[in-house]
């Protein structure tokens, strides 16, 4: 799911990219230095890269590469900071496509209060090579942070693929199979995950849908849409609603496919902290009459 807290814009890559130094204090740091737009760290699939912040660099951002040889999903994590009067300090972080898109972002302030020694995140990603940006919420005014970003990257089929946040990008299902999506801490029914999956009309299918907490934090509510091929919502009122879950975990629904084609499914978060979803459609089996 994409954070939106700040727009990201082609602009700011633009402006990012003709920097060439920067000066203070007498010091010159080369946007030819290792990690920055330019010269990103290359990370492969899967590896890991020590970073000093210092006064020099911090505005700057640190960029990496890696590459998801199969569909699956990218597991990032990096240092959580705490400054001199004891305050653990955050990050936005980036993930771009080839095309300079960003494709899943989000602020770490929802892992701060997590007893972890690292932010850590798993995004599903379609095949292809990505650039990650981590973009410092503090200043540095002397000294250095130490940090390390890594990456690690598992094939895995049947997990959702970013950026899903509409119908166009809505990751496609396969029925009678069990999809993974994690949902970050973004509230509302404008911040969403979608799926979809074909159906043919006058069919009847079941939806399945647990999740546990990303942390220890229990009262998130995850609402669950139904959407027909014409966008418009297969049940009505409460905005294509078919189902919220909270503290039962887990929810069913079964209804009958009026038009063929794809159908949707939207997720999102009404109130409370992510959550990692497992979500399967399914047709139901109809059971014959005895002839007499």
């Amino acid at each position: 799911m994409m954070r939106t807290k700040r727009l990201v814009s082609a602009v700011l890559a633009v402006v990012m990219a003709v920097l060439v130094a920067y000066v203070d204090g007498g010091t010159i740091v080369y946007a030819a230095d290792l990690g920055t737009i330019l010269n990103p760290v290359d990370l492969g699939t899967e590896g890991s890269y020590d970073h000093v912040w210092t006064k020099y660099n911090y505005e700057a951002g640190l960029y990496a590469t890696f590459e998801m040889k199969e569909r699956g999903y990218t597991t990032v994590s990096t240092s959580k900071l705490i400054n001199d009067k004891g305050k653990i300090m955050g990050y936005e972080i980036y993930i771009y496509d080839v095309t300079g898109a960003v494709v899943w972002d989000c602020d770490t302030e929802g892992q701060e209060g997590l007893p972890t020694r690292d932010y850590v995140y798993n995004v599903g990603l379609d095949k292809g090579n990505y650039t990650l940006r981590l973009s410092p919420e503090f200043s540095v005014y002397s000294g250095g942070f130490d940090c390390t970003i890594s990456i690690k990257t598992e094939k895995n089929s049947f997990w959702e693929i970013e950026s899903n946040n509409d119908y166009a990008t809505a990751t496609a299902m396969k029925l009678n199979k069990s999809y993974t999506a994690i949902y970050g801490e973004n509230i509302g029914s404008d911040y969403g995950d979608y799926f979809k999956m074909d159906l043919k009309k006058g069919k009847t299918y079941k939806i399945s849908v647990d999740y546990k907490p990303l942390s220890d934090k229990t009262d998130s509510t995850i609402c669950v849409c139904l959407y027909g091929p014409d966008k418009k919502a297969a049940k009505k009122g409460y905005g294509g609603r078919v189902f919220s879950l909270q503290d039962d975990r887990s929810g069913r629904y079964s209804f009958t496919a009026k038009k063929d084609g794809y159908h949707y499914l939207k997720f999102y978060n009404e109130f409370g902290e992510g959550m990692q979803l497992t979500i399967t459609v399914e047709k139901t089996k109809t059971t014959k009459k005895a002839k007499k």
